[in-house]
């Protein structure tokens, strides 16, 4: 992928590389990085838990309506308080191909149910690779613009469920403790599946793994209370990792200590 090509030149340039998880530092090491590589915890959680109380009741909902309406899909306004919808991204390379794109529209199409509908923010490169295949996505897929920071964590926190290929929005999603199920066959973020209690499923293209995994993690009679819930009793504590790189560039002393499992 060409962000791994860029990950992999960036690091071996830099004098430090702050990595947010043990599998980020064992990475590193097989590539002979040792030296200035540390375990900080990750950035994109501090900043989650920075919005994390902006966007837990009804009135972040309402804006993230808005902001939906504003994205050309005004209907979906009143969907958002009243029906468990899923939210769904799609944008992985792998997920353009003719293979791939003969797949997965129908597996988020047949996820749909009368009173679950799904989201899809459809990024530009996957909706040319669509329009490329002639491949129209089926009539209950709600599809909007990419959407902004805030806008994204919101749908995320009060869906029933996450369906996306995108690393970063696997690890919002853990974070936020909404059930996500990753279309593709692996995952870079290892520690966010085994550490999910089970809200987090590889599912890859499997139309019959997506479907149990849905029936089990937000079956469509109890999927709106439980978002509801969740998303009211959301306390998300920073990694501290901001904290602790500012630290080091300050100091030059590295913690002594993995920070795996100890927010600050």
């Amino acid at each position: 992928m060409p962000e791994e090509v860029n990950r992999v030149i960036a690091d071996h340039l830099a004098t430090w590389c702050f990595a947010p998880t043990p599998t980020a530092i064992a990475n590193l090491a097989r590539e002979g990085i040792v030296e200035g590589a540390v375990e900080v915890g990750d950035l994109m959680q501090d900043l989650a838990s920075r919005v994390g109380r902006e966007i837990r009741g009804p009135e972040a909902l309402r804006q993230a309506g808005n902001a939906l309406a504003e994205a050309g899909a005004p209907e979906l306004m009143g969907m958002l308080e009243s029906d468990a919808f899923l939210f769904a991204t799609m944008h992985r390379a792998e997920n353009r191909e003719p293979a791939a794109l003969a797949v997965w529209p129908q597996m988020l199409g047949d996820a749909v149910q009368p009173n679950r509908p799904l989201i899809l923010a459809l990024h530009p490169g996957t909706r040319a690779a669509l329009e490329r295949a002639d491949i129209v996505l089926p009539p209950g897929i709600r599809v909007v613009e990419p959407l902004v920071y805030r806008t994204s964590l919101t749908l995320q926190l009060h869906a029933a469920a996450v369906l996306t290929d995108s690393g970063g929005i696997q690890r919002e999603a853990a974070w936020l403790g909404t059930p996500c199920l990753v279309l593709r066959s692996t995952t870079e973020w290892v520690e966010a599946v085994e550490e999910s209690d089970g809200r987090m499923i590889i599912v890859g293209l499997d139309h019959a793994a997506l479907a149990a995994a849905l029936e089990r993690l937000a079956p469509p009679a109890v999927a709106a209370p439980l978002a509801r819930e969740r998303a009211e009793h959301l306390d998300l504590a920073p990694a501290g990792a901001a904290r602790r790189i500012v630290s080091i560039l300050d100091t030059g002393v590295l913690p002594r200590a993995p920070v795996s499992g100890q927010p600050s």
